[in-house]
C-alpha cells in the first residue's frame, strides 16, 4: 500500500495490512480505528463487501471519510462519503484499488489506473526494499527529525478528528494556532 498526501503523519492513520488477511485503506477524515476494525473483520473471514457494510453500520462520521478494503481473495470493497471535499473516486482491478479525494479531477485517478503495474521485484530483492529505495534522501535522519517535529504540534488535532470530522483541514486548524505546516 502506497499513499501520497498533504498531510504528514499518515502511516498510522491510512494503511492497515495484514498478510494473508487483507489490506485496507482508511482516507479523507480518517478513523484509524476503522482499519484496525476491518482487519480484524477480514481476519475472521468476512469477504470485503461484508467488512464494509459492518464500517459502514459502526461510523456516525462515515460521509467524511473514503475506504478501500481487499480481502484474501481479492475482492475489493469501496465507499466514498459524500462529504469528502473537491473530486473524490476510485478505480478498482483483480485485487486492487486506487483511489483519491481532494483532487483537480477523474483524470488523476484514471492515470494512477492505468500507470499501475506489477513490482518488478525478484526473490532477491523483496517488495520491502522496492518501497524504501523510492524513498531517499540526502540526509535521512535529519528529514526524519524535520518531519517529527512538524508533526508532533499536529498530535491533538488527529486526536480529535476521528470523532470530529467537521474540525476542518489540518493547514486551517494549524494556522489558527499558530503552526507553520
Amino acid at each position: 500500500m502506497a499513499t501520497t498526501t498533504s498531510e504528514s503523519g499518515v502511516g498510522s492513520r491510512v494503511p492497515h495490512v495484514k498478510p494473508n488477511i487483507g489490506a485496507v485503506g482508511t482516507q479523507a477524515y480518517t478513523d484509524p480505528r476503522l482499519g484496525q476494525l476491518a482487519i480484524q473483520l477480514l481476519d475472521l473471514g468476512y469477504p470485503a463487501p461484508r467488512v464494509l457494510a459492518e464500517l459502514e453500520a459502526s461510523d456516525p462520521h462515515l460521509e467524511w471519510r473514503q475506504l478501500g478494503i481487499i480481502d484474501r481473495w481479492g475482492h475489493t470493497a469501496v465507499r466514498i462519503g459524500g462529504r469528502n471535499t473537491a473530486w473524490a473516486g476510485h478505480r478498482t482491478g483483480d485485487a486492487w484499488i486506487v483511489m483519491g479525494n481532494a483532487l483537480v479531477g477523474e483524470g488523476v485517478v484514471q492515470a494512477m489506473a492505468s500507470a499501475r503495474q506489477p513490482c518488478s521485484c525478484t526473490k532477491t530483492k523483496a517488495m520491502p526494499s522496492c518501497i524504501c529505495a523510492s524513498m531517499t534522501h540526502p540526509e535521512p535522519t535529519q528529514e526524519l527529525w524535520r518531519l517529527f517535529n512538524k508533526m508532533y504540534p499536529l498530535k491533538p488535532y488527529y486526536k480529535e478528528r476521528p470523532d470530529n470530522p467537521a474540525i476542518g483541514r489540518v493547514s486551517d486548524w494549524g494556522k489558527a494556532r499558530g503552526i507553520a505546516l
